[in-house]
């Protein structure tokens, strides 16, 4: 079927026949993207009819501004593509069990070759690219294409709402991941805390923070200077606010990125926060208030 569209996009549609008599005069061929109907009649050995071409649409891209790095592209097309329909003339002979038809006159015609083959049709399609593919068109008629129309749609449906549910999914996962290590790195701040609020900062922010501190005092470890900085934080209470937000992911690089900044209302703290992004697969601090 992708040749099926190949053909409409460069300016004929697809175009088939019958004969009279025993030949079945509606055909249609469909696949999970595409559905194709045509009729015809017949006056003697001349053709007339039409083609009726039914295809989903461009992909609508939702690509978020959301947690960090680029969407997995799996999860870019969160909404169901409409079905797309088109409707063209032709004209054609038929010589036996061979139909030669044509969309168009002159210079611009397109020209198509096939057979009839008891209650199946036969074409050979040209592409814009100078290639040729062959499809077999089934007696059929306008209920069985809009059925397929119908199926068509509902398939694409159930895809965009399965891409949509993962996508929910994977938000909720991240919220999560973030809410969690947010919270870890704030009560490791804390100076009677087992844990090393270190280790859950980007090695770039790690590098700056001891950098940065201004002193020469040969050992001091990250872990000091964070604990130092933070005298006077208070321990994290209470459901955790996390706002999506853009900023620069300091000490990694001079562009933009997606993260989160996380607070606790419950602190009634306005200058309490941490920022985080994604950084090797995982969610980081980049920035932090205490």
């Amino acid at each position: 079927m992708r040749a099926f569209g190949a053909a409409c996009a460069a300016l004929a549609l697809w175009v088939l026949l019958g004969c009279g008599g025993d030949v079945p005069s509606s055909f249609v061929t469909a696949d999970n993207d595409e559905a194709m109907f045509v009729q015809w009649t017949r006056v003697g050995d001349d053709l007339s009819g039409s083609i009726t071409f039914a295809r989903l649409g461009a992909p609508v891209s939702t690509e978020r501004n959301f947690l960090g790095g680029p969407a997995q592209p799996d999860l870019l097309n969160e909404l169901a593509r409409d079905v797309d329909t088109e409707k063209v003339a032709f004209t054609g002979t038929v010589a036996g069990d061979s139909v030669r038809l044509q969309q168009g006159s002159g210079a611009l015609a397109t020209r198509y070759n096939g057979r009839i083959d008891g209650d199946a049709l036969k074409l050979t399609l040209p592409s814009p690219g100078g290639d040729v593919s062959d499809v077999r068109l089934s007696e059929a008629s306008r209920s069985d294409f809009d059925g397929e129309v119908r199926r068509i749609r509902a398939a694409e449906k159930r895809r965009a709402d399965t891409t949509r549910q993962r996508r929910m999914k994977a938000d909720r996962e991240a919220l999560a991941e973030i809410a969690t290590v947010a919270t870890a790195f704030q009560r490791a701040l804390g100076p009677d805390s087992s844990d090393d609020p270190c280790k859950y900062m980007t090695s770039a922010v790690r590098q700056g923070l001891v950098e940065g501190s201004g002193r020469d005092l040969a050992g001091t470890s990250c872990r000091v200077i964070a604990r130092e900085n933070a005298v006077g934080s208070v321990a994290p209470r209470g459901t955790p606010k996390i706002t999506l937000r853009e900023y620069i992911r300091n000490g990694l690089d001079d562009e933009a990125h997606n993260g989160a900044q996380v607070r606790w209302p419950a602190l009634n703290s306005s200058h309490l926060y941490v920022e985080l992004a994604k950084n090797d697969g995982q969610w980081r601090v980049v920035n932090y208030s205490s």
